[in-house]
């Protein structure tokens, strides 16, 4: 997406309502504990937080809700639906720490429910909380937590189909007591908004209430509780696969009954306390361990795994009983290609692996540093909130250290990439050992790179973008050289300047335009050479006053000053060495209102030659043909069901270039290959000839919030890389860690060059021979694979299998044109 975040937050434009993004929020306020054998509340109970105190240890920061009367508005008594154009509704926005509201009802009370109203539906990214938790504390000082739910409420459509749907989560038979209430919420995406928060009087007696000694946390413990309950879920899954893996195995009778044990745990687990929930994991590994080793041994054991496919702790059920015969990459010259390997072991205790890599022996026999191609990375589990502990972040291995626990899977990278390899087949070993005296034998892993006799080109023929914005990134220039570098390895070629970088203009003594252009020189120099440059400017219909110095908007001063500052951009461009070709002016993100119109259509008239970029499809085909004129570059969201009309539309009209874009939140959750590496081909099946994803990294600007913490703030969880400054393990150095998502994304590009490349070569065997039968087997082949890799977005193999495919047929092409 092109830019998410709000003027005032120095990314992006005025937000009138919330756009679909994560955050997490965490506001704490009621209940906990354990009572017994007490009634259930009686129907009718008396709300006994109305009109009572509390405290916001973050304050509100929705603009549009946000007043003083925040403070008292959560007891009032006022219930509005949780609109958030409303003040009388509390709300948040990317609350980076979660916030947390402690209630004082005055005086210890039974507890017997907890009523929070919120708000919901998907409309204008607003989604109902993903967790609700209650503690409760009779002095303030130690709290007991009560209850923690996942997924309290259920989104009842599409993004687009619900304006706002109120919703009241109701904590029920608590049968708790306490004089201090804390209410804990996970939001869904960015956004959080309560209107109400009830604390209803049970009719149980307080003194039968008992706390369990494992149970007791401090003021504004949220978090841990949250945590926990998000693990016990984690756990239990696991248990279920373990269960399931071992049905119909030898010997799985045997484990039957330790399994059937991990499921009574479980049950008497209360996910809200976290030590009993680690009592409940470790209990799993423990039980894992032995069927590994009752399976195969205490050897350790290795597979090659996917590397679309995220990594798992339970994936230590996958291990082979038999190791592969060898590890094998193919790739293009000078492309970036990765292997991921898994390894599990049945040993007792937890372990670090050593690995020794031997040099690359050529085809002709002599040997060449194994580091000049070989990049070692290891999968580091990161939690993602819905799609619980992922193997995302890929750390460099500088040590070449690999942590293995027992019970689990470990997994490291391979990422092959060396522009001057020749083509051939190159053999080489990697060797992993414990180094532990009486522990299980190393294993020794062949591995074969072969390298086809195709380059992959350094102009890449589709236009790919992700809105790095460097300097809103909080680094020194010299450190961002490093980040442009990464870019490019990515193949990123677009780059969107930020609003922040628009020139400024002033009106002269003499009524003339001077524009400085310092702050946008700088921009370009961060990144040079772009393909295309895109010049955010950060309008909203509601907010035009970036050039009011020119006088009211499109008034005859005002247009009469800015075709003068056109005039001086472009002029200013073209001494840097930007034509036309090179850039294109990005008004307004996602909108396509009169104003974008009005000014779309100016520049036009003024200057035809500039290019105007677009994201959004507005109401539909009538407003892709209103701006069909004006508008030369139209990037069409992926998920928005308004862009195929579009795409028709814009096909007649010819001449438009169509590129494509993704922005949905919660990016870890998402599959790398369907989400990231897709992206490309879905280009490929509809023409489009760019593509693009919602956001390379999120700013350092704000507060806590980094890549790893998905749930102390929500604002970066669209990232594909991690922040190596905040990295929990060390990250060598590197500014940024990638993500599995990064590389797949990599990795799609990649796949669209192959696509490209057959075609072209189809072309080229076609001027020469137009009947050769070879054109329609090619072609052929060019349909199918496109067709089968896109009809099962769940099957990574497909993508690996179409490469070699078209590789063979390239290679065939080649001895065709060549006259062998």
């Amino acid at each position: 997406m092109a830019g998410v975040w709000a003027a005032e937050d120095r990314y992006h434009h005025v937000l009138t309502v919330p756009t679909a993004f994560l955050l997490t929020v965490c506001l704490w306020g009621a209940a906990a504990a354990v009572a017994l054998a007490a009634p259930p509340a009686a129907g009718g109970a008396v709300n006994v937080a109305l009109g009572k105190p509390y405290e916001v240890t973050l304050p509100p920061s929705y603009r549009l809700c946000t007043d003083p009367g925040d403070l008292v508005q959560l007891t009032d008594g006022i219930k509005s639906d949780a609109d958030w154009r409303r003040t009388s509704t509390v709300g948040w926005q990317d609350p980076a720490p979660q916030p947390s509201i402690l209630i004082d009802l005055g005086k210890v009370e039974p507890i017997d429910e907890v009523r929070v109203h919120t708000v919901g539906g998907g409309f204008a990214g607003v989604f109902f909380p993903l967790q609700v938790s209650v503690m409760v504390s009779d002095d303030g000082r130690v709290f007991h937590a009560a209850r923690v739910e996942n997924r309290p409420a259920k989104e009842p459509g599409g993004l687009a189909d619900f304006r706002k749907v109120p919703h009241v989560i109701r904590m029920t038979n608590l049968q708790t007591r306490g004089r201090f209430v804390q209410v804990g919420l996970v939001a869904n995406q960015r956004y959080l908004f309560v209107d109400e928060i009830e604390v209803m009087r049970g009719s149980h007696d307080v003194g039968t209430v008992r706390f369990e000694e494992d149970n007791r946390f401090v003021p504004n413990d949220c978090s841990r509780v949250l945590a926990a309950a998000r693990q016990f879920d984690r756990v239990t899954a696991e248990i279920g696969r373990f269960s399931d893996a071992i049905d119909g195995a030898d010997g799985g009778l045997a484990f039957r009954e330790a399994v059937d044990e991990l499921k009574t745990l479980a049950r008497a687990t209360p996910p809200h306390v976290p030590s009993r929930v680690e009592r409940l994991e470790r209990q799993l590994r423990s039980t894992r361990l032995r069927w590994l080793n009752h399976d195969r041994g205490d050897e350790l054991r290795w597979w090659q795994a996917n590397p679309m496919a995220q990594l798992r702790p339970g994936d230590a059920l996958n291990a082979p009983s038999e190791p592969p015969r060898e590890l094998v990459v193919e790739l293009w010259r000078g492309e970036y290609e990765s292997a991921a390997v898994n390894v599990a072991g049945g040993a007792s205790g937890d372990r670090s692996l050593m690995i020794a890599v031997s040099p690359l022996r050529t085809p002709s026999g002599t040997y060449l540093p194994a580091d000049e191609t070989l990049t070692f990375r290891r999968a580091v589990l990161v939690e993602a909130p819905n799609a619980g502990v992922v193997g995302d972040a890929l750390v460099k291995m500088a040590d070449r250290i690999l942590p293995l626990k027992a019970g689990s899977a470990s997994q490291f990278w391979l990422t092959v990439h060396n522009p001057d390899l020749p083509a051939g087949e190159y053999q080489f070993a990697l060797r992993l050992d414990a180094g532990e005296a009486g522990g299980p034998p190393g294993i020794t892993i062949p591995g074969r790179i072969v390298v086809h006799p195709r380059q992959i080109p350094k102009e890449i023929p589709l236009k790919t973008i992700n809105w790095a914005y460097l300097s809103h990134l909080g680094y020194p220039d010299n450190v961002l050289r490093a980040v442009v570098e990464d870019l490019r390895d990515h193949y990123i070629n677009v780059y969107v300047t930020p609003s922040t970088e628009v020139p400024g203009a002033v009106i002269g003594s003499d009524g003339a335009v001077k524009v400085d252009f310092s702050k946008l020189d700088r921009s370009l120099d961060l990144f040079p050479d772009a393909d295309r440059y895109l010049f955010f400017w950060g309008l909203t219909s509601r907010s035009l006053e970036r050039f009011r110095r020119f006088g009211p908007w499109m008034s005859a001063e005002w247009k009469a000053r800015m075709a003068e500052y056109l005039a001086a951009w472009v002029t200013h461009l073209r001494e840097q060495g930007i034509g036309y070709d090179r850039f294109a002016m990005y008004p307004f993100d996602e909108s396509l209102c009169d104003a974008f119109f009005d000014l779309a259509k100016f520049i036009k008239e003024t200057d035809p030659q500039i290019q105007v970029f677009a994201n959004s499809v507005g109401r539909g085909d009538r407003d892709v043909k209103r701006f069909a004129d004006y508008v030369d570059i139209w990037c069409l969201l992926e998920t928005s069901g308004k862009s195929a009309g579009a795409r028709v539309v814009l096909k007649a009209r010819g001449g438009k270039e169509r590129w494509r874009y993704n922005c949905a939140g919660d990016a870890k959750s998402l599959s790398p290959y369907a989400y990231y590496r897709l992206q490309a081909w879905r280009a490929w099946a509809v023409q489009d000839t760019g593509t693009a994803f919602w956001v390379y990294a999120s700013g350092r600007s704000r507060g806590s919030c980094n890549g790893w913490d998905d749930f102390s703030c929500g604002h970066g969880r669209w990232s594909v890389v991690y922040d190596g400054e905040n990295a929990p393990v060390d990250a060598a150095g590197e500014v940024y860690v990638p993500s599995r998502r990064w590389e797949a994304w990599r990795d799609g590009v990649e796949d669209y060059v192959y696509l490209h490349t057959l075609r072209e070569r189809v072309n080229a065997l076609r001027r020469r021979d137009p009947a050769a039968a070879l054109i329609r087997e090619a072609e052929g082949l060019l349909d199918r694979v496109v067709r089968r890799v896109l009809e099962d977005s769940a099957d990574p193999d497909r993508a690996y299998e179409a490469r070699r495919q078209i590789t063979d047929m390239i290679i065939r092409l080649d001895r065709v044109l060549a006259g062998r």
